[in-house]
């Protein structure tokens, strides 16, 4: 897999340890299998197969995840239409995660995922009503500055960084959207924009007002967060992948390991919208300079 789109950025900057990427064999192919509820059955299948493997890989040195930001966001959009709309609007938190791992040659990384970057959130249409309403202060930042585009890599499908962790390739308002995979002592866990609490991936143990109705009337598993519904079909079958490859909470064994990058926040100004179980974050391992 490549480092960069130019083939000959490694040698032109002495790159020695030039981090891994590799492809997933499990999961090749399974977004083209037609017709679609077979495409769904492979998907699941083959999630599956591959969290047996990658658990057996072993585990990240490290993760922590840390609360960045939060801004309002659209009930509708939050939970499919499916939550009654009883509030119009609930409170969302954004979500970082830095993950400390080792790649395939043993090189110590670090990899932060989902940093907030409040210049790019600002431009989806349903803030245009709400930017100006307050009166905090404003925050410039040339947000592509500094950064040598030669090192921005693209890369198709799932990959595999290192040890314990894994890119999933997840489908949904874009094409290249993709959810992060990490092995830890208590099991898998996945960081998804997909849905926007645990109940978005299990509506079956949710008490938001609706969810659970609606899912089971529509013989829906998932609850879409649908800000974009282009491509809801896939996002449907990527909320599949990562429901998969999660594992059970062993403190809350009905639930699965799964974080939204953009949580609904469990704030009681919102009530009945609220999560009916929080991870409140994650934190293994050790952190440090490498």
């Amino acid at each position: 897999m490549p480092y960069s789109n130019d083939p000959n950025f490694a040698e032109r900057h002495n790159l020695v340890d030039r981090p891994t990427f590799r492809p997933i064999p499990e999961f090749e192919g399974v977004h083209n299998v037609w017709p679609r509820g077979d495409r769904l059955a492979a998907i699941r299948e083959a999630a599956q197969n591959y969290r047996e493997r990658f658990i057996n890989q072993g585990t990240v040195l490290g993760v922590k995840s840390f609360d960045i930001a939060a801004a309002p966001y659209p009930s509708q959009y939050a939970f499919q239409n499916y939550s009654g709309y009883v509030n119009p609007l609930i409170s969302i938190i954004n979500r970082m995660m830095v993950i400390q791992y080792k790649d395939f040659n043993g090189v110590p990384r670090t990899l932060v995922w989902e940093p907030t970057v409040a210049d790019g959130s600002k431009k989806a249409g349903f803030y245009s009503n709400l930017i100006g309403s307050g009166n905090g202060p404003k925050w410039f930042n040339k947000t592509m500055r500094g950064v040598d585009r030669e090192v921005l890599a693209t890369f198709p499908g799932d990959v595999e960084v290192g040890v314990g962790i894994s890119l999933l390739w997840t489908p949904r308002h874009t094409d290249g959207n993709y959810s992060l995979c990490i092995n830890t002592s208590d099991g898998v866990w996945i960081s998804s924009e997909n849905g926007m609490a645990r109940d978005s991936w299990q509506p079956e143990l949710s008490k938001i007002p609706g969810l659970k109705s609606n899912c089971e009337f529509y013989e829906r598993e998932v609850v879409l967060k649908a800000n974009t519904l282009e491509d809801s079909i896939d996002q449907y079958d990527s909320m599949i992948k990562e429901k998969e490859m999660a594992s059970y909470s062993p403190q809350n064994p009905e639930w699965k390991q799964i974080l939204p990058s953009s949580a609904c926040a469990p704030w009681m100004r919102q009530w009945p919208l609220n999560p009916a179980m929080e991870h409140c974050g994650i934190n293994y391992g050790e952190h440090k300079r490498r």
